[in-house]
């Protein structure tokens, strides 16, 4: 059974966050900074209920900065042992998540294409 999970979050007319569930994977697009970092928090709210690491694709996230990032590692303090696991970063994203150390973060890991 597929479970599909969409919160939407804008800025005036601009998109400023977007998460998606399908099959157990949380699919973000958009920008992941200080004005979408609470709006994420919410849209991931379902993962703390899974068993399993939290798998999120980051592929349409365009930008995240260190509010993103301080996001990112709240949510792996609150599922604990297992994880979340970063999938797919574009590469301006991928530079600022290696440049911020974000694997330094326990629980966080990036799979790469």
């Amino acid at each position: 059974m597929k479970d599909t999970r969409h919160v939407t979050f804008q800025r005036g007319t601009q998109m400023a966050i977007k998460v998606r569930q399908d099959g157990g994977v949380y699919f973000v697009s958009g920008t992941l900074d200080i004005g979408s970092a609470e709006q994420f928090l919410h849209g991931m709210e379902p993962a703390l209920d899974s068993r399993e690491e939290v798998l999120i694709d980051v592929s349409e996230v365009t930008l995240v900065d260190s509010f993103g990032l301080r996001s990112v590692a709240l949510l792996a303090s609150m599922v604990g042992d297992r994880g979340v696991l970063l999938r797919h970063p574009q590469d301006p994203v991928l530079k600022v998540l290696k440049l911020l150390d974000v694997e330094a973060i326990p629980g966080v890991r990036i799979e790469r294409w």
